[in-house]
């Protein structure tokens, strides 16, 4: 996925930053009439004035830090609050600093935290109220994009299904290449002709075209320096897309050795220390007030419904894969009438009516936050996998050439997503497991938290159509 194509001008920026320091001054006001009126005792000797220069002097390094990335054409929300939140904190603490050098302790406690608070959230609506407005506006067929590929259709596939998406703006005319028709209509592609061709038509198409694509593997041979001479002399954007990237299904990062450029697979975020405390921390809090608020009175419910429906045990244990191919004990309601004489859950297709509510609404996974409490699983994670499936799933990674570092979660990103037309020659452990190395691959605290938000107010879309 690309980062920064098609980033705006310096004008856009200045409006944006504009903007946010209107808002500066609006929160600022608000923070100190609001903390004036409810402290009333306190008095402060600095000037609403000289609060809001003191918060436009701490906006300037933190917007210089973490420069808004919202007009970029390819760039995901997450990434957009992520950066925001990040400026804000910044900000705010730089802020802080100066109201201690300022010696008003009552007083700029007080407005410190009501402008903290309204500053972080103003600007991150501002944000992606701003990136949704554009998002409508190149859907609708304006700002956009055009857009050529060239290569094998095998070697694009991947890059026009992410590409391909309205809200991007990007409008791909079509492709040359040596593949045939049929598969690129198979992939929704126009076959432009063969890739001996491309130089005439940017030639005869001068203007019209923003962008150019080109796979390694795409038989331009002699043509390629000529091509490549032409779009930087009538400013389009050339990019190169490896043949090999495809294959290794990875995000891939390219860093110099000498002069000599090099594609490396990038290291999982989850691998890094710092970020595996800062999951485990998350996670612990938030098993650990759930266990001792909620779950209790839902297990009592639980179990008097589970026996009066079935005699047995309240719970299930069923043996799972964890990280790396560790193996646990999954810890559930029991669904499903239980046999004595074998110590075991029946099959699920025998289960009894309330333990097919509960698996529908997936009551049945709440006892996992025990699981997550003493760290075998996560809050957000792969699927969960039970031994009997370890099979299917292990082909699906060896496909794909990943052993991923993450413990599974009780929701996950394969859960929020809808099926992708990229993706129908993929079964649904393939399907499932891309999602996995895309989410180990771009793992963000507020990527967790986007994923938490969704599954708990935004309906899920059907196992069979997850991506």
């Amino acid at each position: 996925m690309l980062k920064k194509y098609d980033s705006a001008h310096g004008p856009v920026r200045w409006a944006i930053a504009m903007v946010d320091i209107l808002l500066i001054i609006v929160c600022m006001t608000a923070a100190y009439k609001l903390a004036i009126a409810l402290y009333p005792q306190a008095t402060t000797a600095v000037s609403l004035q000289k609060y809001i220069i003191a918060a436009i002097i701490a906006y300037i390094p933190a917007v210089a830090v973490f420069r808004p990335i919202l007009m970029y054409r390819v760039v995901r929300g997450d990434i957009i609050v992520q950066r925001t939140l990040n400026m804000c904190l910044l900000h705010v603490l730089m802020l802080l600093t100066l109201l201690f050098a300022v010696k008003d302790p009552l007083a700029s406690r007080g407005i410190f935290v009501f402008y903290a608070i309204l500053i972080t959230a103003s600007v991150t609506l501002f944000r992606l109220a701003t990136r949704r407005l554009v998002s409508k506006i190149r859907k609708s067929g304006h700002n956009v994009r055009r857009i050529l590929l060239a290569g094998p259709v095998t070697d694009l596939t991947e890059l026009n299904a992410d590409l391909n998406q309205g809200e991007y703006g990007i409008d791909i005319l079509g492709i040359f290449t040596s593949s045939s028709e049929e598969q690129c209509a198979e992939e929704g592609l126009k076959r432009l002709g063969p890739t001996c061709e491309l130089l005439p038509y940017l030639q005869s198409h001068e203007g019209q075209v923003n962008a150019l694509f080109c796979a390694t593997d795409n038989e331009l041979s002699g043509n390629a320096r000529q091509v490549f001479s032409f779009c930087e002399s009538h400013l389009i954007h050339f990019h190169i897309v490896p043949a090999v990237a495809p294959a290794m299904r990875r995000t891939l990062d390219a860093l110099y050795m000498g002069d000599a450029l090099v594609l490396t697979p990038r290291k999982e975020p989850l691998l890094n220390f710092e970020n595996r405390v800062l999951k485990r921390a998350f996670d612990l809090i938030c098993s650990s007030l759930f266990l001792l608020t909620i779950f209790p009175v839902v297990y009592v419910v639980a179990a008097i419904i589970i026996k009066l429906n079935s005699p047995g045990p309240v719970l299930a244990v069923q043996e799972c894969t964890g990280w790396n191919k560790r193996v646990f004990r999954a810890v559930k309601f029991r669904t499903a009438p239980y046999c004595k004489e074998e110590n075991r859950e029946l099959a699920s297709e025998q289960s009894f009516p309330f333990g097919d509510f509960m698996r529908h609404t997936r009551l049945d996974e709440l006892p996992l936050f025990i699981n997550v409490f003493f760290g075998s699983m996560s809050l957000v994670g792969p699927r969960l996998q039970s031994t009997q499936q370890t099979t299917e799933f292990t082909e699906a990674k060896e496909k794909f050439n990943v052993n991923l570092r993450v413990k599974p979660g009780l929701t996950g990103w394969d859960r929020i997503q809808t099926h992708s037309a990229g993706n129908r020659h993929l079964t649904p452990a393939e399907q499932d497991v891309r999602a996995d190395i895309w989410y180990a691959e771009n793992w963000t605290f507020w990527l967790d938290l986007r994923i938490i938000y969704r599954s708990l107010f935004c309906s899920n879309p059907d196992k069979n159509n997850n991506a």
